[in-house]
Order: C-alpha cells, then structure tokens, then sequence
C-alpha cells in the first residue's frame, strides 16, 4: 500500500492530520495542473480548495488501487470544467495571468497539444529559456518554493531572486508579444 492509501485509510479514521498531510504533498501539482484549463491564479486556488474539500467528503469513494493524484485531478478537472462552461475561458497574457499560465507550462516536457496560438507561443518562448530560467519557474510556480528558499539555495538575496523572477517575466512576456505581432496579432 502507497503512503497516499495510508493516509487515505487515517483520514477516514478520523486523523484529520493525514487528509493535511495529502494536501501538502499534492496542493502544488494540483494547482499546476488547474492552471492548465484556468488562467486566473484566484480561480485556480478556490478551485484547488474545493477539489480538497470534495475530495475529503468523497473519501470513502476512492479507490487505493489507483493514484489518489489522478482520483484528485479528475475532482479537479471537472470543477475546471463547470467554472469554465459558467464564466468563459478569458484569454489574457498580462499580469498575474501571465503568472498563471507559466506555472502551467513550465514543467512541461514536451508540453502538452495547445488548443491555441498563444498558448503555442508561450510554449515556444518558455522552451527558449536557459534551463535555469526554467528551473526557478518550476521551483517558484509549480512547486511553491519560497523567494527565502529560492534565495538560499543560489546564495543570492532575496530582492535578487524577487529581480530574477520579474526579469524572467519581463523576457517571457516580451518574446510572446514579439511572436504573436509577427504572426499577425493571433
């Protein structure tokens, strides 16, 4: 039995610390998938929320035979999916969106089938990076490393990383508005 069955089997127990303990070991994977199908950090951390929440209610549903990952990012996918029938897919490479997004496309290797250009662009631009670049927007987006963290394990200050991620943005951002005005505006 895998240690998600055994916290699986405490939870349902009554140690409330086991279903915790899940949740740390799959909060930033889950959100990292979400932000996959939903641009909006806000939206993806209500949803990663209430996928744990109904994941908790529905313990007694899941089945240990299988990755409780997968049993958790199917929960995931369809409150993906019903925000989006409800509120649209807003398409928008700014800001915290542009966080967003390359927190989903950072760890992609190869990335997934893009239902759009931009989505194709980011992609492209993101693989342009030096592999450090990517590195730390793994760390940071999909894996919740702290700026402390970050900033600890490449001896470098803290308002250094906090200039590093901002400049890695900056080029991002600047390479997807390049390619998408060349290609005519997709």
């Amino acid at each position: 039995m895998d240690d998600d069955a055994i916290h699986v089997r405490a939870a349902l127990a009554g140690d409330r610390e086991a279903f915790d303990r899940l949740v740390r070991i799959h909060q930033a994977r889950l959100r990292c998938d979400l932000a996959r199908l939903v641009a909006d950090a806000h939206v993806v951390d209500d949803l990663a929320q209430e996928a744990f929440i109904r994941a908790y209610r529905g313990l007694e549903r899941y089945d240990p035979a299988r990755p409780f990952r997968h049993w958790l990012g199917g929960i995931a996918r369809h409150l993906a999916i019903d925000h989006l029938r409800r509120h649209g897919r807003e398409r928008q490479l700014a800001g915290d969106v542009l966080e967003a997004v390359i927190s989903a496309r950072v760890v992609e290797q190869p990335p997934q089938p893009l239902e759009d250009d931009r989505g194709r662009v980011l992609a492209h631009c993101l693989g342009r990076l030096p592999p450090r670049n990517r590195r730390i927007l793994q760390a940071f987006y999909c894996e919740g490393t702290s700026v402390a963290t970050l900033a600890a394990r490449s001896r470098k200050s803290h308002n250094a990383v906090r200039l590093w991620l901002q400049r890695i943005r900056r080029a991002v951002r600047a390479c997807v508005e390049r390619s998408l005005i060349a290609e005519g505006g997709a």
